[in-house]
């Protein structure tokens, strides 16, 4: 992940080089070395950062280290610098423009000065790890073998096919478990409120059988009620029996007669572990239901009671692994022929060693390989076999991120920022993708259409879960319950996204993204000074905010954030309370490019928004405000409006505007 990180300061040193030419009298040398360096380091960490994962390879894993730090060091350098230049250049007060420019002249010679400075440091530093590097590496006598293995180094070209989208869920479930729980499902003689246990190892397959049983005709046709309640891992068994409640009745209120004889199927798709009490739990709250009703769990537990129906779901045999194994990986039929060869039997033969039969494991495996050259698959099973971490998921899952270019990698870590269980809209997420500046600038072809061919490879991988689409556009997605803690895991781990899980636990102060994710928003002794903060994202949305108190508050602690957090490039809040008016210390964000405010409360944007030299896009979905400040239409930038409303502009800036209704492509161009 260092070098995913490397290659936007990079990019970043060149704009500020050519930007301020001769006027960085002696830095521009330094920043030329710094970026040489660079450059080197990042050569270096792409060929053997593979290796980090590997328990021998400590000397890669300071090396890798190393880099992420220079790397933030060298960006905190530049951005400090743009900052203070803009600041001294224009100053807070426009009618003392003439008297402050003598003032601002000395200004930029300082800021230019200690920039030049920090650079030097920056390169000090370069120059010792390099030392240390040669030195080390020479008197290295680890044994872990060298990998052959090497990542992607680009994208393919766009998958056109929907097919090859498809998913592990695109599959037939065990048919003998799928008879097998259609059979307690149609059993009408049992009284109302019987419930049935899918019980198994997470991977294992449980909500994919439960979702076709659900589906199917037969069953549509035997319950009059049908819910499926999908909800976060940590809601109590209390609010989800109350929740569930209060869906059923609402569904009987619609219904002319109220006929509560009506049989019901109710599904609960929460990854617990433990439910043996919430099956009582949700009968007792139950007065109601006709004979034959049914509440259907998935979990990774049996009861200690086993009085219910029970399908238990275990790891799949050989031959079955082979077969989901040759799906994955798009084979039958007529191109059966080219998998002869004597190397790619060896890897089916040997399947059940880095799956262990874990559905989930074997279809990711099989999507990870058909991306990659014929020529990679032998040493790819060597990387597998001399990094086996323990867990047969966690493995390929690592793997699948460490073999994607720098830049998708960015983007699929970005993910881990939104909160579990959560869909995601792909046009709000190819915005911010586009705003934080990782997708690579293709000639002739718009950024939104670059976006959507990352996601449609990042499905295709199977890191990503295709929720919906439009055409050949991509609609929605998700992340896999499975996976997403790994990917949160090596956000973390790399310093690319902090996630705040609530509690008594305060957020770094060396956060560079934060994901705002718990539904007790922290308070503000949790979130004192973050200055080296870049992203901000807080979903509150998809079911997540189960407060009845409605919105959390997080208007006290914002004002002082955006006093402090004068780097952030990206804001989006959604569902949280921020007060009725954006605060006015908004007005600090010099760097900001995306401004995402779907907050229920708020009426009001200040006039200090019209300071926002850097903004491209504002969102103000689900908002009550009606009117935008004029001087927002006469900035510089021309940023575009988000909407769900008609909020009026002056005649010419039509262009700018997105209403974004039910029926409008979320992933519609700006």
């Amino acid at each position: 992940m260092a070098e995913a990180i490397v290659g936007p300061v990079l990019s970043k040193l060149q704009e500020v080089a050519l930007k301020e030419g001769k006027a960085l009298a002696g830095v521009g040398d330094e920043i030329d070395r710094l970026r040489e360096r660079l450059m080197w380091l990042h050569a270096l960490v792409y060929e053997t950062d593979l290796r980090t994962r590997s328990e021998g390879n400590q000397l890669i894993r300071v090396l890798a280290s190393q880099m992420r730090e220079i790397a933030f060091e060298a960006e905190d350098a530049v951005d400090h610098f743009v900052l203070k230049v803009d600041l001294s250049r224009f100053g807070r007060h426009w009618h003392r423009a003439a008297r402050l420019f003598f003032a601002n002249f000395g200004t930029q010679i300082y800021v230019r000065y200690m920039l030049s400075q920090k650079i030097k440091a920056v390169n000090m530093r370069l120059e010792d790890i390099h030392d240390n590097n040669a030195k080390y590496s020479g008197n290295n006598n680890e044994t872990t073998p060298a990998v052959t293995w090497r990542a992607s180094r680009y994208i393919p070209p766009v998958r056109h096919n929907w097919d090859d989208m498809g998913s592990y869920e695109s599959t037939e479930p065990n048919k003998t478990k799928k008879t097998e729980l259609t059979e307690l499902l149609l059993d009408m003689e049992i009284p109302a409120g019987q419930v049935i246990y899918v019980v198994g190892e997470s991977g294992i397959g449980k909500r994919h059988l439960v979702k076709k049983v659900y589906e199917d005709e037969a069953i549509n046709e035997k319950f009059t009620v049908r819910i499926w309640e999908k909800l976060p891992a940590d809601s109590s068994n209390s609010s989800i029996a109350d929740k569930i409640k209060g869906k059923l009745e609402a569904e009987w209120t619609k219904m002319e007669a109220e006929d509560y004889n009506s049989t019901y199927l109710v599904v609960v798709d929460c990854p617990m572990s433990r439910t043996a009490d919430l099956g009582n739990i949700i009968v007792g709250k139950f007065t109601k239901g006709g004979k034959g009703s049914k509440i259907v769990l998935a979990t990774t537990s049996s009861p200690p009671e086993e009085n219910g129906g029970i399908v238990k779901l275990g790891y799949l045999d050989k031959t079955t692994s082979i077969t989901l194994f040759n799906k994955g990986l798009g084979l039958g039929g007529h191109r059966e022929s080219d998998y002869k060869t004597e190397m790619k039997k060896n890897f089916r033969e040997t399947i059940e060693g880095p799956t262990n039969g874990l559905p989930l494991a074997v279809i990711l495996l099989a999507k990870l390989l058909r991306t990659m050259a014929y020529s990679k698959w032998e040493s790819a099973s060597e990387y597998i076999r001399y990094n086996h971490q323990g867990d047969p998921l966690k493995t390929i899952v690592s793997m699948g991120i460490d073999d994607l270019p720098d830049d998708l990698k960015s983007c699929l870590l970005y993910m881990a920022g939104f909160p579990d269980r959560s869909t995601i809209d792909a046009g709000q997420l190819v915005r911010l993708w586009i705003a934080e500046g990782f997708l690579t600038q293709q000639h002739g072809v718009e950024p939104e259409e670059v976006g959507q061919r990352y996601l449609k490879e990042l499905i295709f991988r199977g890191l990503v879960q295709l929720v919906d689409k439009k055409g050949g556009d991509v609609e929605s997605v998700a992340i896999r319950d499975q996976v997403h803690p790994f990917f949160r895991w090596e956000a973390q781990r790399t310093g690319f996204m902090e996630t705040y899980y609530g509690g008594s636990a305060a957020v770094p102060d060396s956060a560079r993204r934060l994901a705002l994710n718990s539904r007790n928003l922290p308070k503000p002794d949790k979130m004192k000074v973050l200055e080296k903060l870049r992203t901000l994202l807080s979903s509150h949305d998809n079911g997540q905010n189960h407060d009845a108190q409605g919105p959390q508050s997080f208007k006290e602690i914002f004002p002082q954030l955006l006093m402090h957090s004068t780097f952030l490039r990206v804001i989006s809040l959604e569902g949280i309370d921020i007060g009725e008016e954006l605060p006015r210390e908004i007005r600090n964000m010099l760097h900001l490019q995306y401004l995402g405010i779907r907050c229920p409360t708020l009426t009001t944007l200040p006039n200090s928004i019209r300071k926002l030299k850097q903004l491209q896009i504002m969102d103000v979905r689900g908002t009550k405000v009606t009117t935008l400040p004029y001087s927002f239409w006469n900035m510089k930038s021309k940023p575009h409006v988000i909407c769900d409303k008609d909020l009026g502009c002056p005649k010419g800036a039509e262009d700018r505007m997105l209403i974004m209704t039910p029926a409008t492509s979320s992933s519609k161009h700006i």
